[in-house]
């Protein structure tokens, strides 16, 4: 019962303001969540997502994992997305749009009508299996800037 009220707790905390702070700590959560339930149903260490991150444009926020970028994308997205090559094309450096911050972005845009890029605040990049922060991709530094790291 304790654990469910606590839950709760953070899920109210997490509704009523959502700041960086509070999906910081969401994110750790979401991390140990991820990684117990892999454990419980058997899941091997290299099917779980690489990186998840959280994003926040005014009182609206996203947590999401890296996987590939999907229609519709955003205007300025997109435009920036195509100065580094084809959209699903490695760059060397990574596959282009495959990243966390681009869905959270394109989400954050499109339906919460985020105008530009530098209006939403990204959290650190976490990699589930292990909960630990890790460095943005060269991509997604040339992207979205040097915040959130």
């Amino acid at each position: 019962m304790k654990k469910h009220i606590r839950i709760y707790k953070q899920i109210l905390r997490l509704r009523c303001k959502p700041n960086i702070t509070t999906l910081e700590k969401e994110m750790i959560c979401r991390c140990k969540s991820i990684r117990n339930i892999a454990k419980k149903i058997k899941i091997p260490q290299h099917d779980l997502p690489a990186t998840i991150v959280g994003g926040i444009y005014n009182r609206s926020y996203k947590i999401d994992e890296c996987k590939d970028l999907i229609e519709p994308i955003a205007e300025p997205l997109k435009i920036r997305l195509l100065n580094l090559g084809s959209i699903g094309s490695d760059n060397g450096v990574n596959k282009i749009g495959r990243c966390a911050e681009n869905l959270t972005a394109n989400y954050l845009m499109l339906f919460k009508k985020a105008k530009k890029i530098e209006d939403i605040e990204f959290t650190k990049a976490y990699r589930p299996r292990t909960a630990r922060v890790i460095k943005r991709c060269d991509n997604c530094i040339n992207i979205f800037g040097e915040h959130g790291i």
